[in-house]
């Protein structure tokens, strides 16, 4: 058999070992994602303030309103799968609650608007920093007024409500974020009956499948875990 001589076989030998080692090394590159600012991670917090608006209903007793006020807003994820995460989420809105009758607009009492919430956030794309993502839960909204200067109370009510949400996390380390928002929130009264029921009874009555649409828009921080 003929033998390569010596100085080609030298020169050769690093070359095919090169070649054996390549594709292997190239895969394991591939393999390897660009660092993100989001790594993953197997929970995340998130505390924001935004600015809510709306909710109005028509009752009986004239149409209520509350006025646009701050929204303070607490959101924890848990990760299901990669680009897919559990939403708990829960907000509070210090507003005023009027009523619009044909003699004009009276105030009636402060309220509180609640909202408890679980559902899913997807996160179809990311680019660098930047999580972009979609919210829809669904859960409960409680509408509390509290006892108004005349010593009267209203009482309070519980709906059903779903939230839809949309917005990004810009993502200033591994484990620190901006999280901006915009949100639709959607209570709704299934069956007609009372509304705002307290010790002297209810408000007035709604309609069943009544909606009362309010959105906020804002933002706040995130922390990943």
């Amino acid at each position: 058999m003929h033998r390569l001589p010596r100085p080609l076989l030298s020169r050769i030998t690093p070359l095919l070992v090169g070649l054996l080692i390549a594709p292997g090394h190239a895969e394991a590159q591939r393999g390897l994602r660009p660092v993100h600012y989001q790594p993953e991670p197997r929970l995340a917090l998130s505390a924001m303030v935004t600015y809510q608006w709306g909710g109005a209903i028509n009752t009986s007793g004239g149409r209520l309103t509350l006025d646009d006020t701050e929204n303070f807003a607490g959101v924890l994820n848990f990760n299901v799968r990669p680009g897919a995460k559990a939403e708990l989420y829960y907000s509070y809105q210090p507003t005023t609650l009027r009523v619009e009758q044909p003699f004009g607009i009276q105030e009636l009492a402060p309220m509180g608007v609640h909202y408890f919430q679980l559902g899913g956030r997807y996160e179809p794309v990311r680019s660098g920093k930047l999580t972009p993502f979609i919210v829809a839960t669904a859960g409960a909204t409680l509408f509390d007024a509290q006892r108004n200067t005349q010593g009267i109370d209203y009482g309070s009510s519980w709906l059903f409500s779903f939230r839809f949400a949309g917005g990004a996390t810009a993502w200033l380390t591994s484990r620190l974020g901006l999280r901006g928002e915009v949100a639709l929130l959607l209570p709704i009264q299934w069956s007609g009956g009372g509304f705002l029921c307290g010790a002297g009874g209810c408000y007035g009555t709604v309609a069943g499948g009544t909606s009362i649409a309010q959105g906020t828009a804002g933002g706040g921080l995130s922390i990943a875990f």
